[in-house]
């Protein structure tokens, strides 16, 4: 899963080798933390959705009934700036959380996190993501990621929508933890 500011998302796959997005694609979940004001708040809102999972695990979740986590991948932080996107203290805070839930994660589950750098990922899972100022239409990676996996592994996914009939924002973090997920597993065969 991918971890930012305002939300984090994270995504079950059955990773088998057959692998089929629409039989495979179990859940997903996002973790938003809107009213949060403190770096602790938002990790415990992190342990609070990985005992959820682990309950769901356990008990409820007819999709998540009996399976076993084997593997959990996270999106490599970043470890340079990008001009306008961020600063030490947005490098400084990621690393801290990112350690904080894997964990969080190797606590629970008793699996080590593996990092995943998000472009490997994106290729591994087919999605070719070229420069902005590159792209006909003018998108960003995320977009490009979404509009690749919205068009293939993912079509099946009926998106929430905002009164603009767009998905709502934190879709494209879905798509993220997916494809980090998704080409995770490939990357880790």
């Amino acid at each position: 899963f991918p971890s930012h500011d305002t939300v984090t998302a994270f995504t079950v796959i059955d990773a088998r080798d057959d692998y089929d997005p629409k039989r495979d694609f179990i859940d997903y979940w996002v973790e938003d933390f809107k009213g949060c004001t403190t770096f602790w708040e938002k990790c415990d809102k992190i342990v609070a959705r990985l005992d959820l999972l682990d309950n769901d695990l356990k008990n409820f979740a007819p999709a998540l009934k009996n399976l076993k986590i084997e593997s959990f991948y996270i999106e490599e932080p970043m470890k340079r700036f990008s001009p306008g996107m961020s600063s030490a203290e947005t490098i400084s805070t990621l690393q801290r959380f990112n350690g904080i839930v894997c964990y969080l994660t190797r606590e629970k589950f008793g699996v080590d996190v593996k990092y995943v750098n998000v472009s490997a990922a994106r290729k591994a899972a087919g999605v070719r993501v070229v420069q902005t100022k590159k792209d006909p239409l003018g998108r960003n990676a995320k977009k490009q990621t979404f509009d690749h996996m919205l068009a293939n592994d993912l079509s099946h996914v009926q998106w929430p929508q905002k009164k603009s009939g767009l998905p709502k924002d934190w879709a494209y973090d879905v798509t993220d933890a997916y494809v980090v997920s998704r080409g995770g597993s490939i990357l880790n065969k």
